[in-house]
Protein backbone atom coordinates (compact mmCIF):
# COMPACT_ATOMS: atom_id res chain seq x y z
CA UNK A 1 0.00 0.00 0.00
CA UNK A 2 1.31 3.51 -0.67
CA UNK A 3 1.93 5.81 1.94
CA UNK A 4 2.41 9.61 1.26
CA UNK A 5 4.63 12.05 2.93
CA UNK A 6 4.15 16.04 2.93
CA UNK A 7 7.82 17.12 2.73
CA UNK A 8 9.01 20.12 3.60
CA UNK A 9 6.64 20.96 6.63
CA UNK A 10 7.51 24.30 8.82
CA UNK A 11 4.10 24.72 10.73
CA UNK A 12 2.44 23.14 13.20
CA UNK A 13 -0.65 23.94 11.74
CA UNK A 14 0.17 22.83 8.27
CA UNK A 15 1.63 19.64 9.82
CA UNK A 16 -1.93 18.84 11.40
CA UNK A 17 -3.88 19.53 8.74
CA UNK A 18 -1.50 17.10 6.08
CA UNK A 19 -2.16 14.55 9.00
CA UNK A 20 -6.00 15.01 8.70
CA UNK A 21 -5.64 14.74 4.85
CA UNK A 22 -4.01 11.45 5.26
CA UNK A 23 -0.50 11.83 4.99
CA UNK A 24 1.34 9.12 6.53
CA UNK A 25 4.65 10.71 6.74
CA UNK A 26 5.36 14.61 7.69
CA UNK A 27 8.78 15.21 6.64
CA UNK A 28 11.03 18.18 8.09
CA UNK A 29 13.99 19.16 6.45
CA UNK A 30 17.43 19.97 8.83
CA UNK A 31 19.13 21.25 5.85
CA UNK A 32 20.28 24.88 6.39
CA UNK A 33 20.42 25.67 2.89
CA UNK A 34 16.56 24.86 2.04
CA UNK A 35 14.05 27.48 1.94
CA UNK A 36 11.97 25.10 4.47
CA UNK A 37 14.22 23.88 6.73
CA UNK A 38 13.75 23.78 10.13
CA UNK A 39 15.38 23.60 13.59
CA UNK A 40 15.77 21.25 16.21
CA UNK A 41 12.88 23.24 18.15
CA UNK A 42 10.55 24.03 15.53
CA UNK A 43 10.53 20.43 13.99
CA UNK A 44 9.50 19.40 18.11
CA UNK A 45 6.68 21.83 18.14
CA UNK A 46 6.12 20.36 14.83
CA UNK A 47 5.86 17.14 16.16
CA UNK A 48 4.43 17.44 19.54
CA UNK A 49 1.35 18.81 17.20
CA UNK A 50 0.82 15.66 15.23
CA UNK A 51 -2.09 13.69 16.81
CA UNK A 52 -0.25 10.43 15.85
CA UNK A 53 -1.68 9.21 12.55
CA UNK A 54 1.27 10.56 10.69
CA UNK A 55 4.94 9.90 11.53
CA UNK A 56 7.51 12.52 11.16
CA UNK A 57 10.69 12.08 9.21
CA UNK A 58 14.12 13.80 9.55
CA UNK A 59 15.55 14.95 6.50
CA UNK A 60 19.07 15.19 6.37
CA UNK A 61 21.97 16.25 3.78
CA UNK A 62 24.73 17.02 4.93
CA UNK A 63 25.33 16.63 8.27
CA UNK A 64 27.55 13.99 10.25
CA UNK A 65 25.34 10.70 11.95
CA UNK A 66 25.94 11.96 15.48
CA UNK A 67 24.46 15.35 15.27
CA UNK A 68 21.11 13.25 13.02
CA UNK A 69 20.76 11.12 15.97
CA UNK A 70 21.12 13.73 18.52
CA UNK A 71 18.54 16.41 16.40
CA UNK A 72 16.09 13.64 16.06
CA UNK A 73 15.97 12.54 19.63
CA UNK A 74 15.34 16.00 20.62
CA UNK A 75 12.66 16.65 18.28
CA UNK A 76 10.82 13.37 18.54
CA UNK A 77 11.80 11.78 15.42
CA UNK A 78 12.43 8.19 15.06
CA UNK A 79 12.44 7.97 10.88
CA UNK A 80 15.77 9.86 8.96
CA UNK A 81 15.36 10.24 5.32
CA UNK A 82 19.30 10.49 4.46
CA UNK A 83 19.39 12.54 1.22
CA UNK A 84 22.50 11.45 0.03
CA UNK A 85 24.03 8.47 -1.02
CA UNK A 86 24.53 6.71 2.46
CA UNK A 87 27.26 5.05 3.24
CA UNK A 88 26.65 1.22 5.13
CA UNK A 89 28.52 2.50 8.16
CA UNK A 90 25.70 5.34 8.69
CA UNK A 91 23.02 3.37 8.76
CA UNK A 92 24.51 1.00 11.05
CA UNK A 93 24.84 3.74 13.15
CA UNK A 94 21.42 5.77 13.50
CA UNK A 95 19.94 2.16 13.54
CA UNK A 96 22.12 1.86 16.69
CA UNK A 97 20.34 4.92 18.15
CA UNK A 98 16.87 3.13 17.43
CA UNK A 99 16.01 5.15 14.26
CA UNK A 100 14.36 3.83 10.66
CA UNK A 101 16.72 4.81 8.01
CA UNK A 102 15.54 5.61 4.67
CA UNK A 103 17.92 5.68 2.18
CA UNK A 104 18.14 6.99 -1.26
CA UNK A 105 18.76 4.62 -4.23
CA UNK A 106 21.53 4.07 -5.09
CA UNK A 107 23.23 4.22 -1.78
CA UNK A 108 23.62 2.03 1.22
CA UNK A 109 20.74 0.02 1.29
CA UNK A 110 18.19 1.16 4.83
CA UNK A 111 15.06 0.58 5.52
CA UNK A 112 13.36 2.32 2.72
CA UNK A 113 14.46 3.36 -0.39
CA UNK A 114 13.48 6.84 -1.37
CA UNK A 115 13.64 8.04 -5.11
CA UNK A 116 13.78 11.70 -5.90
CA UNK A 117 14.32 13.61 -8.82
CA UNK A 118 17.54 14.98 -6.97
CA UNK A 119 19.80 12.72 -6.03
CA UNK A 120 20.51 14.74 -3.16
CA UNK A 121 24.15 14.89 -4.18
CA UNK A 122 23.78 17.71 -7.23
CA UNK A 123 23.40 15.53 -9.26
CA UNK A 124 20.12 15.72 -11.91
Amino acid sequence: MAQLKICGVRTASFAREAERLGAGYIGLIFAPESPRAVTTSRAKEVVAALAGTARPVGVFTDAAVEEIADACADAGIGIVQLHRRARREEVVYLRGRGLEVWTLGGGAPGDAVVFDSSHGDGER
